[in-house]
């Protein structure tokens, strides 16, 4: 329990800093916004999941009644869902600004309209899990109709929630790294004869680390995730 204890501490306060340090911008790119999301369904999952799974474990009863039996393990996979298709989102706005630069980017409207779309689609997908729970016994238990039917719930939050988005934030990722890794020498020599040298070295310079540390969460986040599905 001291485990989770810290787990909570240091996501809730980390998470919260994160969000206070984007708010107080005057002006927030498109990559702020989409951290904030992050930060947000990490909040959540530090604030509210982690204690109530705490309470449950040390009971071994479900204690918080029946309508927080149909919320709270729905909310759980929500948040989960969340957090994957806001990195897909970022994915895809690093493949259009590096590998497509001269098409439109993923900005303003566009970039607000897929974060409210992947909490949407998050609550859709998860919608029937909060029908089938039921308080019973002072446990909240699954209740499927037609057994089959869990399987098939299963497998649908497993492809649309984890699988499918993986493999498009794989091949973002994959596409970004072989353009920067491919452009780096162009940059060196366009810098080499012009005034703009220390700009263009500095821009590189922060694509790179802005993919290898949206590849690491994401690496990681995928390891954690995995064994959900399986």
């Amino acid at each position: 329990m001291i485990f989770y204890t810290c787990i909570v501490v240091v996501g809730v306060t980390g998470n919260f800093l994160v969000c206070h340090a984007i708010f107080s911008q005057a002006r927030r790119k498109t990559n702020d916004m989409f951290i904030l999301n992050l930060a947000v369904t990490d909040l959540g999952t530090c604030a509210i999941s982690i204690p109530f799974d705490m309470a449950e474990q040390i009971s071994k009863h479900f204690l918080f009644g029946k309508v927080m039996c149909s919320l709270l393990y729905p909310l759980q996979t929500i948040l989960m869902g969340t957090s994957v298709l806001t990195l897909l989102a970022v994915s895809i706005e690093r493949y259009k600004a590096i590998v497509t630069p001269l098409q439109p980017k993923l900005r303003g409207k566009l970039a607000k309209a897929m974060l409210i779309g992947s909490w949407v689609l998050s609550v859709a997908v998860v919608a029937p899990y909060m029908v089938v729970l039921k308080y019973v016994n002072r446990q909240c238990i699954e209740s499927w109709p037609v057994p089959a039917h869990a399987k098939t719930f299963t497998f649908v939050l497993f492809v649309v929630l984890y699988a499918v988005p993986m493999v498009i934030i794989t091949y973002c990722y994959v596409r970004v790294l072989r353009r920067i890794h491919r452009d780096r020498p162009v940059s060196l020599l366009v810098a080499s004869s012009l005034m703009s040298n220390i700009a263009i070295k500095r821009r590189a310079r922060q694509n790179l680390r802005l993919v290898k540390m949206f590849v690491t969460a994401v690496v990681a986040f995928a390891l954690c995730l995995l064994p959900n599905h399986v």
